[in-house]
């Protein structure tokens, strides 16, 4: 267990930050689906060009650590672009920002947005596993536990029952916490993810939970 608000906002911050390059990965993947499209009329085509430039000008007012412009480049996007990948994948930018702050409301509804809305499974799906590491840095085990219940691609289950793990630890189910991890570990492994972070929560737990619910 977490004792301070501090040591929660650090490990979620670590979560990001473990999981990011292969995150990205998804991500770029899932935008480079986008251009490869076929069949769009003008309109559709057109729209995503802007939006594509537009996310350009996100993406510097990113690097630039400029406040003002990221917002306002988000909310066209989302506002006039809302059935592109760029808008979703601008939310999610700015969720990791607001998680960087230890803003966790704001990266809630950024990722909320993501999943109401996201023109993609890939995005919708990443936005659902965030926003889930995101209710239990907020203690709110079973809100996690509840974006964790939907079908999920296998690809994700090393995330997806991490958390769910990180949920059952917070509701002091020890037992099911342990199973959750070794679910990870195992697919994990499988996937040939790193697995230390793992293996420590395992360790962690109490010894007369092997075997558990």
């Amino acid at each position: 267990m977490y004792t301070t608000e501090d040591e929660e906002f650090e490990r979620i911050k670590r979560w990001f930050a473990s999981y990011g390059i292969w995150l990205l990965a998804l991500v770029v993947l899932a935008a480079l689906g986008f251009g490869g499209w076929k069949g769009w009329g003008y309109y559709q085509a057109r729209q995503g060009t802007q939006a594509s430039a537009l996310y350009s000008q996100f993406q510097k007012a990113v690097q630039n650590k400029n406040t003002q412009a990221i917002d306002s480049t988000a909310q066209k996007l989302t506002g006039s672009y809302a059935g592109t990948p760029y808008a979703a994948l601008a939310q999610l930018m700015r969720a990791k920002l607001a998680v960087t702050g230890n803003k966790l409301d704001a990266a809630a509804s950024d990722l909320q947005w993501v999943i109401a809305h996201g023109s993609q499974t890939t995005l919708r799906t990443l936005a659902t596993l965030r926003l889930a590491q995101v209710r239990v840095a907020q203690k709110r085990p079973d809100a996690a536990l509840v974006l964790l219940n939907s079908s999920l691609p296998t690809a994700y289950m090393p995330l997806a029952k991490q958390i769910q793990g990180d949920a059952w630890l917070i509701k002091g189910d020890d037992a099911k916490a342990r199973a959750a991890y070794e679910e990870a570990l195992a697919s994990a492994q499988l996937a040939g993810l790193p697995t230390e972070t793992l293996q420590m929560k395992i360790a962690a737990l109490p010894a007369n939970t092997k075997g558990g619910a």
